[in-house]
């Protein structure tokens, strides 16, 4: 009987209904719709189309640094254009064949030196100038010369004079003039450097470079040992350029790239 009841009411019992399923209605955003409304089928297309063409194409490698060798930053009190001027002279150091090539170079024996060639005037370039009563990082124009070899570099006019001539001779050995990275230094462009490189640069006012007589040089002068250094210790001397001693190897602080003219206004 237990089974029979049980079998009629569970046929006679009426069904029973699936639980209503709740439906959550979205609540209006309090700052208003943040986002579109539902994208139509032809514009969702278009965007998937646009993103299989962005995976498509080539990813692109990281820009190149900058050519300034570090990034400082310059009180606003420095005259920009000092800044200006001693940041393209780093853009040309930067650009000197890097440590291996030099030091491929430094294997190549001393060239024999180059007869001496004749003298070789800059165009409007006097032989001689004087910086008498004048001072240093404030010279006129007048009393420099620019160099040829395309740096827009100057120094005095018989240091210009005798540079050039050099120039030619170092041409002669290697195929190429000397690079010239640095040459008369500005008042202010001494004041920059100081705050660039306080232990290497000079006091402001007191810098060979401030009277056009000093140079810094490159493409493998600024290596001891290269051929190029070589040569100028061998040569310089006969066109009245020097290294000085404070700045050969075991200096005070040496710097095989720094040069100076010991010819007299």
């Amino acid at each position: 009987m237990g089974n029979s009841r049980s079998g009629v009411r569970g046929r006679h019992a009426s069904p029973q209904r699936a639980p209503r399923a709740s439906v959550v209605r979205p609540t209006a955003p309090r700052h208003g719709r943040l986002l579109p409304g539902p994208l139509s089928g032809a514009l969702i297309g278009m965007a998937a189309s646009g993103f299989a063409l962005l995976a498509a194409l080539p990813s692109v490698a990281d820009p190149l640094p900058l050519v300034v060798a570090a990034a400082v930053e310059i009180p606003p009190t420095v005259d920009d254009s000092a800044t200006d001027r001693l940041e393209q002279r780093a853009s040309r150091a930067q650009v000197l064949p890097p440590g291996p090539v030099v030091a491929a170079v430094a294997a190549v024996p001393s060239p024999v030196p180059a007869s001496e060639p004749p003298s070789l005037p800059l165009p409007g370039c006097p032989a001689r100038s004087s910086t008498s009563g004048l001072s240093n990082g404030r010279l006129p124009a007048s009393v420099l010369c620019v160099l040829r070899d395309g740096s827009s570099e100057r120094l005095r006019a018989d240091a210009a004079q005798e540079f050039t001539r050099m120039s030619a001779s170092y041409e002669q050995a290697f195929g190429r003039p000397i690079c010239v990275t640095d040459g008369y230094r500005t008042f202010p462009e001494q004041q920059v450097l100081k705050r660039l490189k306080p232990g290497l640069a000079a006091t402001p006012g007191n810098s060979e470079h401030g009277w056009g007589l000093a140079l810094d040089l490159g493409c493998g002068v600024q290596s001891f040992g290269s051929a190029q250094h070589r040569w100028m210790r061998d040569n310089a001397g006969r066109f009245n350029w020097f290294h000085p001693t404070w700045a050969r190897r075991g200096g005070g602080q040496p710097e095989p790239w720094h040069w100076e003219f010991r010819g007299k206004s």
